[in-house]
């Protein structure tokens, strides 16, 4: 990771060709997109917004070489456009000024609360648009192969679509940007990541309404009501950014307490296996560090990033 994360620093075409290469091999391998927006952020940590936007302009260009190339078709470039190598820059540069992983985390969180908001505002029923984008989808492979789909299954489906591509969004993006913050740290602050990212903690300003939206859902649910859809999708963003919070919160307690490595890798591997379940237990974690302060941090005028 090192050895590319100093390919990427040598120049401008280093760091373009590795974010279009590795952004042309995420359509066929996705996690290869963690590289690919990695080297988009990791420029615009150490060099600012012109140079992030050459290596933006520069890995468009390559991946819209070969995407129009081979398959007369850019939209799988737009789609790493809007949604991983923008969003990143923007992020990094938020960074980039705050030294606050925090700020960042609430940057991203803004940034997907203001895509499910548009949704709900642009189409009329998001929930039927994308129950119709899904029977697409499976009429195609009805086509390759024997998939029957209930049309229930189309509608429950269809519920959490909105929520689900926001939060993937939303988590793909903030691992992009730490991957990246720890290749900068890897190259110009050895230990700076570690001691930026045990501190990390979301602004206070963020507890109150989404403590407030999560009580509106439980009482909902005890009533069988059906809860409102744009509150339901702001509580799953909200949640993927305390996760990380809870996250922070798990690694200083572990390094305090001097506990074994071993139990960090069961809490991924929990992770990556119960996302639905172990997501949202992290978040309730970092919600509550929000009132008890676990780590026993000082208010944030008094702390620094660490890791640039």
């Amino acid at each position: 990771m090192k050895i590319l994360a100093e390919y990427v620093m040598r120049g401008r075409l280093q760091a373009a060709g590795v974010a279009g290469l590795c952004g042309v091999l995420s359509w066929l391998m996705p996690p290869v997109s963690y590289l690919s927006g990695a080297a988009v952020g990791l420029v615009a940590l150490r060099h600012g917004a012109r140079e992030g936007t050459f290596v933006i302009a520069g890995a468009a260009f390559l991946s819209g070489a070969v995407a129009f190339g081979g398959f007369r078709n850019l939209l799988p470039v737009a789609s790493l456009l809007v949604a991983l190598w923008l969003p990143v820059w923007l992020a990094a540069l938020v960074l980039r000024v705050s030294h606050e992983q925090g700020v960042m985390l609430s940057a991203v969180g803004v940034m997907a609360g203001l895509f499910v908001v548009g949704m709900r505002i642009t189409l009329s029923d998001v929930d039927a648009w994308w129950e119709e984008i899904l029977k697409r989808v499976f009429r195609q492979a009805e086509s390759d192969r024997d998939v029957l789909v209930s049309e229930e299954m189309f509608v429950e489906l269809a519920a959490v679509m909105n929520p689900l591509i926001a939060a993937a969004i939303e988590f793909s993006i903030v691992v992009t940007l730490l991957l990246a913050r720890w290749w900068q740290a890897a190259l110009y602050n050895p230990g700076g990541f570690r001691a930026e990212f045990e501190v990390l903690r979301l602004p206070r300003v963020l507890a109150f309404p989404t403590v407030a939206m999560i009580t509106y859902l439980v009482f909902e649910i005890m009533s069988r009501a059906r809860p409102y859809g744009m509150i339901v999708d702001l509580v799953v963003v909200a949640c993927v950014l305390y996760c990380f919070q809870g996250l922070a919160v798990v690694h200083h307690q572990h390094r305090a307490r001097g506990y074994s490595k071993a139990w960090l890798v069961i809490l991924y591997v929990v992770l990556f296996i119960t996302p639905h379940y172990t997501v949202f237990g992290l978040a309730a974690c970092g919600l509550l560090d929000r009132a008890v302060n676990f780590r026993g941090l000082p208010p944030p005028s008094f702390r620094g990033g660490a890791a640039a």
